[in-house]
């Protein structure tokens, strides 16, 4: 069994043709990948990546070196910052798609990701980043976070049903795309995995997460 962190906080990003942050002419390239097989069957799909074929520009973060970048951009600061971001990147799997997704991407006609496909239990993959990372102690955030919480102990799957909970745990957010987790409901059947660099890297997981 991985190792698993404490609960989550989930945000999202709608992304429409509004904010130039999503090609809409790309229909069905949505950043996001489903696995009728689950977990095992992930793998596979890299050989039929549409976005990517063959994936031949593809650097895994584990053998990213300062030589990848630019010559004119081979910064240390700038290489690290990289890195950094790459440790606070966690795949995202999603097993539930909600009956409140709508047909169509705002204010056109292309079908919006997962529509009608309720009555699908595929797993469902994206990407999100983490952010603001906050410790809590019976209930009251330290080392200065930002956020109150309505628990006063942990709020875990494990603590949950547990009769000696956690005095003490963590939360964070996670920014995701809107159609990757689009709303409590799939949130609640979603599970995040952490520093997943190599094929080897340690399970670090999160499965409990909340608006």
């Amino acid at each position: 069994m991985g190792s698993k962190l404490s609960t989550c906080h989930y945000r999202k990003l709608d992304i429409t043709s509004e904010n130039k942050r999503f090609d809409i002419n790309m229909q069905g390239y949505h950043d996001t990948q489903e696995s009728e097989g689950g977990e095992a069957d992930l793998h596979t799909y890299i050989v039929g990546c549409r976005k990517n074929p063959g994936h031949k520009q593809f650097i895994p973060v584990d053998t990213f070196t300062l030589k990848h970048l630019p010559q004119c951009l081979q910064d240390n600061d700038l290489y690290e910052f990289i890195k950094s971001m790459a440790d606070l990147t966690v795949r995202v799997g999603v097993t539930m798609s909600s009956t409140q997704r709508p047909k169509f991407w705002p204010k056109t006609t292309h079908l919006y990701p997962f529509y009608r496909m309720s009555d699908r239990i595929n797993l469902r993959t994206g990407s999100g980043r983490v952010w603001y990372v906050n410790k809590f102690q019976d209930g009251v955030v330290q080392d200065g976070g930002y956020r109150c919480s309505d628990y006063k102990k942990c709020w875990c799957r494990k603590c949950e049903v547990s009769d000696l909970k956690s005095n003490v745990w963590w939360e964070f957010d996670i920014y995701t795309a809107a159609h990757v987790i689009f709303d409590d409901l799939e949130a609640i059947h979603t599970t995040l995995r952490l520093f997943y660099d190599t094929e080897d890297s340690p399970v670090v997981t999160v499965d409990k997460l909340s608006a």
